[in-house]
């Protein structure tokens, strides 16, 4: 390698310092100039320019010409003078050198900036050396990457790359290893993770289907759904979401869960921001009352769909009727009814009652109250010609007789002697000759009401309540519950034979239970799609038609038992 090049390696790099020897001629009046500096520091036209010039001009002139501070030394090479010969001595033969001899006079300074002009302050004392400071951070920064990298500076023979190519060099490439090794990672890395828990998935479901009992498979069924949870983490592939599918499919028989393809009854909902508080359905009918409109709303079905029936005159907001408040609860009125035809009777909080049928004018009337008055009330039924009012806050239970399908009379005690807790009561559902009654906790008390005749004290009625009712389920590995397993139940709607049974509603899944008579676990219904709107309520069809409300819509499907 030659000296040259030697010298255009940067420092650090060689195991041996390069060393140049130059040789130059002078003659008088020729300037040689040394700083300890870059080289850079004057233009070439400035250089040029020195000479002629007197030293102290020289020096102003390089002062004047670069802003930045320097130390160095400047000499002028100047004619020496003749040498005089003694007085009266005869000059010498031999001529003169013509060469002259020079010498130099020496001048050692320290170059200072100047200020220009107070009002620029890239030119100002303190702004130069802010300048410098900078420039100062900037090579140290440059110094400390190539430090960091100084494999890079090895660079070949002929060969200059510049120290801030080098720093460049040294931050972008360890960026590009990073988003490599990301690409890679994504490309195979969440592949290898995909298959490391798919894999996992599928030997739990290999485990669910060599289950002993039903526990056991219902956890290592879980246990692969949530295994596939993680795998699909990494990616979505078919063979994921098919596996997904016969999963939840295992995991529903186990659970006797039936998936229910639900249909909206009417396109478009009953009325704009409906709250649909109450349903009542017949083989042909389905009654809804709004609660936000305090309206009651038919629907008649056409044998495939159903309509909105236009005409339908009943409750059509508080000013339809005298007294009507706030609507309670609304239930169907077995023929002849109020008005001789099977229709609906709707309840409001201070017991007044509208009376409505297809194709007749409503009717209204005014339940006698408790001589105590009105608590709250919370729920009716209608069996036969009697109508049930519950009235949590009084803690009773109120039976009405109809009188020309009016139901005027005055009320009388469910309860005879010992009355349960009813406050926190919910609704109520009669079975044949037994009343179920739903509390908020989920649980369930079963009452018994019977009449006597003896000739002594006459007629008489004896109330027997069993409490202590728990929910049974025939699998093994579910124990009895004193209350609703697996959902806080909203209400309950009793189907008469064939199949007697309870359904209790779920308002936070949309899903309803079924129960038999003896609360022995049935099913569970759940929609294929969750539901957009929140549940507020549901009811059964003569037919085994299940109704729905969410939103301001009813929802209808088959029970398929």
């Amino acid at each position: 390698m030659t000296p040259d090049e030697t010298m255009r390696r940067p420092l650090g790099v060689g195991s041996s310092p390069g060393i140049r020897y130059y040789h130059y001629e002078s003659l008088p009046g020729d300037i040689l100039l040394m700083v300890a500096g870059s080289r850079s520091l004057w233009s070439p036209s400035t250089l040029t320019g020195l000479s002629g010039l007197e030293l102290a001009r020289v020096m102003d002139r390089l002062t004047a010409a670069s802003a930045a501070d320097c130390t160095g030394i400047c000499l002028k090479f100047v004619q020496r003078a003749e040498q005089q010969s003694p007085k009266g001595s005869v000059p010498s033969s031999q001529p003169a050198s013509t060469k002259p001899e020079p010498s130099a006079r020496k001048t050692i300074f320290s170059e200072k900036k100047k200020t220009r002009t107070p009002f620029r302050f890239g030119e100002t004392r303190i702004g130069l050396q802010l300048k410098q400071f900078g420039l100062s951070i900037t090579r140290g920064f440059s110094n400390f990457m190539l430090r960091m990298a100084p494999g890079m500076m090895e660079t070949p023979e002929n060969t200059v790359i510049s120290p801030s190519l080098l720093a460049g060099t040294a931050i972008v490439v360890p960026v590009l290893v990073v988003i490599v090794a990301a690409l890679m990672y994504l490309r195979q890395g969440r592949g290898e993770q995909f298959d490391y828990y798919f894999t996992q998935a599928q030997s739990a479901a290999q485990a669910a289907q060599q289950s002993p009992t039903i526990p056991q498979q219902r956890a290592n069924l879980v246990q692969a759904i949530e295994l596939l949870d993680e795998a699909e983490k990494y990616g979505v592939r078919k063979a994921s979401e098919d596996m997904r599918a016969d999963l939840l499919t295992a995991l529903d028989e186990v659970d006797l869960i039936n998936r229910l393809e639900y249909t909206p009854i009417i396109q478009g909902g009953f009325a704009p921001g409906a709250t649909i508080q109450a349903l009542a359905a017949t083989v042909t009918d389905v009654y809804v009352l709004d609660a936000t409109n305090q309206s009651i709303y038919r629907a008649w079905s056409t044998g495939r769909t159903y309509e909105m029936d236009g005409e339908f005159d009943c409750l059509s907001g508080k000013a339809s009727f005298p007294g009507w408040t706030t609507a309670v609860d609304l239930v169907v009125q077995p023929s002849p009814g109020a008005l001789g035809t099977e229709g609906i009777v709707a309840v409001d909080i201070d017991g007044t009652l509208v009376y409505c049928a297809p194709g007749a004018s409503p009717a209204s009337s005014q339940l006698t109250a408790p001589d105590l008055g009105w608590g709250r009330i919370q729920a009716i039924h209608v069996q036969y010609e009697n109508l049930y009012v519950l009235d949590p806050d009084l803690n009773s239970i109120w039976i009405y007789d109809a009188s020309g399908g009016l139901f005027t009379g005055s009320p009388s005690l469910y309860f005879v002697e010992e009355v349960p807790d009813l406050s926190t009561a919910i609704d109520l559902a009669m079975a044949q000759d037994e009343l179920y009654i739903l509390y908020k906790d989920g649980s369930i008390d079963r009452c018994r009401r019977t009449r006597e005749t003896s000739s002594e004290e006459g007629t008489q009625f004896r109330v027997e309540c069993v409490t202590d009712l728990e929910f049974q389920d025939e699998r093994a590995g579910f124990p009895p519950s004193s209350e609703l397993p697996d959902g806080t139940p909203s209400s309950m709607v009793y189907s008469p034979p064939p199949e007697p049974s309870l359904f209790f509603l779920d308002q936070e899944e949309g899903s309803i239970f079924q129960y038999s008579m003896r609360l022995v676990y049935q099913g569970r219904y759940l929609p294929e799609e969750e539901w957009l709107d929140p549940v507020s309520t549901f009811t059964l069809g003569p037919l085994n038609d299940l109704f729905i409300a969410a939103g301001d819509q009813v929802y209808t499907a088959p029970l398929l038992q």
